[in-house]
């Protein structure tokens, strides 16, 4: 267990890092696909209308951690994907069914 800036308790804080050195080819990818994190249909059909087909890195490796709910800390070049590695996990845990602020 670790503190975080605010001083709070963390139960699960994970350091995913990909460095410039490692991000320079930004289709360096494992070969995973936006559809084997088993995200809503819309959100998917939302991921490819933006015009992604395939995740980047950054995203390979966090997008995962983030569904289960851990922390990430994660560093990449300009134009890697980050936003979409945090937002894809929020989206996802959002219920459009509930009219209230969603979070944990």
């Amino acid at each position: 267990m670790s503190l975080n800036n605010t001083g709070r308790k963390v139960d699960h804080c994970v350091v995913c890092v990909c460095c410039w050195f490692h991000c320079q080819d930004v289709t360096d990818t494992k070969g995973n696909e936006f559809d084997d994190y088993c995200l809503h249909r819309g959100l998917l059909m939302g991921i490819f209308e933006k015009g992604w087909e395939k995740p980047s890195p950054i995203q390979e490796a966090s997008i995962p951690i983030a569904l289960s709910g851990r922390d990430i800390l994660a560093r990449a070049k300009n134009g890697t994907g980050k936003t979409g590695a945090y937002a894809i996990p929020i989206l996802e845990r959002i219920n459009v069914d509930k009219n209230e602020v969603q979070g944990n």
